[in-house]
């Protein structure tokens, strides 16, 4: 049996628990996490999971992850493309774009997205090369570093895995400026738009 069998004949097994997972109790439920984990590394330690609800459907997600590790995307998709169908449950490879509407908390940082601003950070040597300087309206330089940590954690979930990992290079930081369209910087919820666009004239320029 190959090692993607051999995590869903386990997890077929013990699905229904995972479905029920927010009626148990704290110690029960971070067992389930913690045994869910360890036999997903026993297919590749460099996955890692989130369980969701489509309130829509009222089915399950499993979110199966790389940690935006590319190098480890295809044991990914891989793993869900061998998973047999499940009544109430979605399994989806890589974390999905999720949008913008939520606030992000960290530390002692709390940000509403619908207000971060982005400038393309352009590298004339290298076109495919990308990168993005997120303007926060609360941002200061002691708080840099996480500020940094806060750009890229949204910037994942407004993309995605997969396009975070692969469409951006760099990351920067600072506040936003007095008139930011002046300057040319675009609204966060344009994003992938923007790279989209991108993309599209870099494949014109090569053909």
């Amino acid at each position: 049996m190959t090692r993607e069998l051999k995590f869903w004949e386990w997890f077929k097994e013990k699905e229904s628990k995972y479905f029920y997972l927010d009626s148990e109790n704290e110690i029960r439920r971070e067992a389930l996490l913690d045994e869910l984990l360890n036999h997903l590394h026993l297919y590749c330690d460099k996955l890692y999971f989130q369980i969701g609800s489509d309130k829509k459907t009222n089915e399950k997600e499993l979110i199966i992850s790389a940690g935006g590790n590319i190098e480890y995307f295809n044991e990914v998709e891989k793993l869900v493309s061998t998973a047999p169908q499940f009544s109430d449950w979605v399994i989806i490879a890589l974390k999905p774009p999720l949008g913008i509407d939520f606030v992000f908390n960290y530390e002692d940082i709390k940000v509403d997205v619908h207000n971060i601003w982005f400038l393309p950070l352009e590298d004339k040597n290298a076109q495919k090369s990308l990168g993005l300087r997120i303007c926060f309206e609360n941002f200061n330089l002691e708080n840099e570093r996480k500020y940094i940590f806060a750009a890229n954690q949204i910037i994942d979930t407004v993309l995605g895995e997969r396009s975070y990992a692969v469409d951006i290079n760099y990351v920067e930081v600072d506040h936003i400026p007095p008139n930011p369209e002046d300057e040319g910087f675009m609204e966060i919820s344009d994003l992938r738009e923007y790279i989209n666009w991108r993309k599209e004239k870099n494949k014109n320029r090569e053909r």
